[in-house]
């Protein structure tokens, strides 16, 4: 892995580290977190249907989720720049995979909080774990269905949450946008809850501060990311609320 001036087990140290995996495969973030104590990974027709969930300790866990694979198909070591508290690629072929190693950057950070941790081997190309997930493994959707509600992290630019056209409360909404100050701008796309909310859990998407994703001049904003980071670790560790449809 190429290397920053981070110090080690920092917050920016382990964004790096997971900036710094291979771009044409999730495999080696995959086994990362099944390594962890409590993981299951299970996977379908290959790594696009993989994904690794370690149930949570908390009464009141949330599910927290993030993908592990880019639309890159790359191999060999890309190359990244930090510079005015921007992390950038070096190479004019290739992004950096921010669209979603930020995202498993941040559960990593908050894996020992007590909550369930999902990570989803393929999100892009129409969410293929996901809805294996869904179809293969009734007694997982089941759990993370009746966690408080769930969170991905893989929205680009900074203080924005959406939520798509899951049918989230009222009350869900006014708790997210209190608890970390961001706005819904827009609600245009998918990704991994719109098909893993289906039985009246709320799920939001929040910000990781990447932008230009599946180009080449994809870039993070640590400073932002950071903040993210600061944010859902304190909206986290509180007592939470179980939010769903009635």
């Amino acid at each position: 892995m190429n290397n920053a001036i981070f110090n080690a087990g920092t917050p920016e140290a382990v964004l790096w580290e997971f900036l710094s995996y291979p771009l044409h495969t999730a495999e080696d973030i995959l086994k990362r977190f099944s390594d962890l104590p409590r993981a299951v990974q299970k996977k379908g027709d290959g790594l696009r249907q993989a994904f690794v969930y370690i149930p949570g300790t908390r009464d009141d866990a949330a599910t927290l989720i993030a993908h592990a694979d880019t639309v890159f198909s790359f191999e060999g070591e890309h190359k990244m720049v930090y510079e005015n508290d921007i992390i950038s690629s070096a190479q004019d072929t290739v992004g950096i995979g921010a669209d979603d190693r930020a995202g498993c950057a941040l559960l990593w950070l908050l894996r020992d909080g007590g909550h369930n941790i999902l990570v989803i081997g393929g999100e892009e190309f129409g969410q293929p774990a996901a809805h294996y997930l869904v179809s293969h493994h009734p007694d997982i959707l089941k759990e993370i269905q009746n966690s408080s509600f769930m969170i991905e992290f893989d929205r680009r630019t900074a203080k924005a949450y959406i939520t798509y056209n899951i049918p989230v409360t009222t009350k869900f909404r006014k708790y997210i946008e209190r608890e970390t100050n961001y706005e819904e701008i827009e609600k245009s796309g998918i990704t991994d809850i719109c098909i893993l909310c289906t039985e009246g859990c709320c799920g939001v998407n929040v910000s990781v501060s990447y932008y230009n994703a599946h180009h080449s001049n994809e870039y993070i904003n640590l400073k932002e990311w950071l903040y993210n980071y600061e944010v859902v670790s304190k909206m986290l560790a509180k007592p939470l609320k179980k939010y769903r449809l009635k």
